[in-house]
């Protein structure tokens, strides 16, 4: 599997000069938790980094009704970290614990932004896979569809003459101290 494949193709940037509230509204009103942060550059805007909505809680937790003030470029991860998009699902996984980012860009082979590729979508391509493998197993062995139940367990007949003796021929903690 491809992060192609997986990743949202759903990109929306955000200035670095945009407002905090900017962001948030712009989160809500599409449905995503991260935005790519731009800067501007010769005519053009490059990509500097990421705002995800637990940058944005933050902020507004810790500043309060001021955090209105505050930019985008202020808060946001400066460090776009990118996979290649016809990178496998281990590498992304090696290079978002090498860099213990949840979150990464996907680039085409000629260097453009095309997805954002989130820890989720991987875990949820992961479980797919997953499902479908145990259920190729269980429709292989049809036996495999409910687990084996265990035998129930005997209980060990006393040994002749007195019924209280264990099998070593000790009396049983009971029967000590009804004698008692």
């Amino acid at each position: 599997m491809k992060v192609d494949d997986i990743c949202s193709r759903r990109i929306r940037t955000i200035d670095m000069t945009g407002s905090l509230n900017d962001a948030g509204e712009q989160m809500r009103r599409h449905r995503i938790d991260a935005l790519v942060v731009t800067e501007p550059l010769r005519g053009t805007r490059r990509p500097i980094g990421l705002i995800t909505d637990q940058e944005l809680v933050v902020a507004f937790t810790a500043k309060g009704p001021a955090s209105g003030a505050i930019t985008v470029g202020e808060v946001a991860v400066r460090r776009l970290v990118t996979v290649p998009a016809g990178a496998g699902v281990k590498e992304a996984i090696q290079i978002m614990r090498d860099s213990k980012l949840r979150r990464l860009a996907v680039e085409s082979a000629d260097g453009e932004l095309i997805g954002i590729l989130a820890l989720y979508e991987l875990l949820e391509a992961l479980g797919t896979q997953l499902i479908g493998l145990a259920k190729a197993l269980r429709d292989e062995k049809p036996g495999l569809s409910a687990p084996p139940r265990a035998a129930p367990a005997r209980r060990r007949k006393s040994p002749p003459g007195r019924p209280d003796q264990n099998p070593t021929g000790r009396l049983s903690r009971r029967a000590s101290e009804a004698a008692a």
